[in-house]
């Protein structure tokens, strides 16, 4: 189940800080988002995530916050 990838990821994170890249699809993506959130569902409908596109998630102190989701300006140009 997604919900059980996200936490086994976000849980098998480094402590303190540094940044990390991770490539994977929309459905891992909002799994975690949603897990960072404390979202209880996971609906297809709450936000998208485009092929290709970029979230940024930023890690303070037990805290997640959510910098970008569905950034696709870097297909401009």
């Amino acid at each position: 189940e997604l919900k059980t990838r996200a936490r086994s990821w976000l849980n098998s994170l480094p402590d303190g800080g540094g940044n990390i890249i991770a490539f994977t699809h929309g459905g891992l993506i909002k799994a975690i988002i949603y897990e960072c959130l404390k979202m209880e569902n996971i609906s297809s409908q709450e936000f998208m995530i485009s092929n290709i596109s970029i979230c940024r998630l930023q890690f303070v102190k037990n805290k997640v916050i959510v910098v970008t989701i569905n950034d696709t300006s870097h297909w401009e140009g």
